[in-house]
C-alpha cells in the first residue's frame, strides 16, 4: 500500500477544525491554510472517485464557496506584502493609497468569508467528518482488507495519469493559458504526494513551474489594480517598475513550464501558437511516478 493514510485523511481533519475555530480577525497564515486544505481535499476526493458519491459531490459543492472566498482573501494577502516590497523614493503617495485600497478590500473579503463559512459549516463538517472517520476504519482493518483501500490506489495512479496527459496535451504556453495550467499542476501535485514516499525529483519540478507561473499571476493582478486605481503622472515610477516585474515573472514562467513538458512531460513546444505538434507521450519519470501510488 503506497498511499499514506494520514495524508488522506489530513485534509479533511485539518479542514473541519478549521471551519470550527475560524478567526473574524484571521491571519494570513490562518486563510492560506483554509485555502491549502480546500484545495488538497478536493484532490483527494477526485483521486479516489469519492466525487462519485452522493455525500463526496455535496461535500464539494460545500467546500467550493469557502474556497473560492477564501482565495479572494489570500490574495488581497499576497499582493499587500508584494507591494509592501515596492519601495521606490518619491512615490510614498501611490504606494500609501495602493495598500489602503488592499487593505480594505481584504477587510470586505473577510466579511464575506465568514459569513459564507457561518452558512457552510455545519454541512461542511459533518461531511468531512464522515470521509475522515471512513478513511481510518479502512485503513484499520486487517490488512487493509476493506474493498475501497484495495482500489483507492488504482484510482489514484489513474488520476495522476490523467491530470499528466492533459498537461502533456496543453496548448502552446501564453498568458491567457498559463493559470489554468498552474491548477492542474497543483492537483497533479497534491495527488503524487499522497505517496508514504513521494518522487521528491518529480514533484519538485512541478512545484517549481507552480511558484513561477503563481508569482506571476499574482504581479499581473497588482498591475491590473494599481492600472485601475492610481492616477500615474507621466514621470510615476511605480506603474513601470509593476510592469517590468511582471515581464520578468512571465518569462520566467512560460520558462519553466515549457521545460516541465519538454523534459518531464516528453514533448516539445513548437515555438509559435497554431503550429502543429505530435501527440506528446508521457515520459518515464512521469509514468514512475504514477505508478508508484498504486505499488
Amino acid at each position: 500500500m503506497a498511499l499514506d493514510a494520514k495524508k488522506l485523511r489530513k485534509p479533511f481533519r485539518n479542514l473541519r477544525k478549521s471551519l470550527k475555530r475560524f478567526p473574524e480577525r484571521p491571519t494570513p497564515e490562518q486563510v492560506h491554510d483554509l485555502r491549502t486544505n480546500s484545495r488538497k481535499l478536493e484532490a483527494v476526493i477526485q483521486a479516489l472517485a469519492f466525487d462519485g458519491q452522493p455525500r463526496g459531490r455535496r461535500l464539494l459543492k460545500t467546500v467550493a464557496p469557502v474556497r473560492k472566498n477564501a482565495g479572494k482573501v489570500r490574495d488581497m494577502d499576497v499582493l499587500t506584502a508584494l507591494t509592501s516590497t515596492l519601495a521606490l523614493k518619491g512615490e510614498e503617495e501611490c504606494l500609501v493609497q495602493l495598500l489602503e485600497h488592499l487593505t480594505a478590500k481584504r477587510a470586505r473579503s473577510v466579511k464575506k468569508l465568514l459569513r459564507i463559512i457561518e452558512k457552510q459549516r455545519s454541512q461542511a463538517r459533518t461531511l468531512l467528518q464522515y470521509y475522515s472517520s471512513a478513511i481510518e476504519k479502512c485503513f484499520g482493518a486487517p490488512q487493509h482488507d476493506a474493498p475501497q483501500v484495495r482500489q483507492w490506489p488504482a484510482l489514484a495512479t489513474a488520476t495522476a495519469l490523467q491530470l499528466s496527459r492533459e498537461l502533456a496535451n496543453w496548448p502552446y504556453l501564453r498568458r491567457d493559458n498559463l493559470h489554468p495550467y498552474r491548477l492542474r499542476i497543483k492537483q497533479l501535485r497534491y495527488v503524487l504526494q499522497l505517496r508514504d514516499d513521494p518522487d521528491d525529483e518529480f514533484v519538485g519540478a512541478l512545484g517549481d513551474a507552480k511558484d513561477a507561473i503563481g508569482e506571476w499571476h499574482d504581479w499581473s493582478e497588482l498591475e491590473s489594480i494599481a492600472a485601475g486605481l492610481l492616477k500615474h503622472r507621466s514621470q510615476c515610477k511605480l506603474l513601470p517598475c509593476i510592469r517590468s516585474t511582471v515581464r520578468q515573472k512571465l518569462q520566467r514562467a512560460i520558462s519553466l513550464s515549457s521545460q516541465l513538458k519538454q523534459i518531464r512531460l516528453d514533448t516539445k513546444e513548437s515555438g509559435h501558437p497554431g503550429s502543429r505538434q505530435k501527440a506528446p507521450r508521457l515520459s518515464e519519470p512521469v509514468i514512475l511516478a504514477s505508478a508508484r501510488l498504486a505499488a
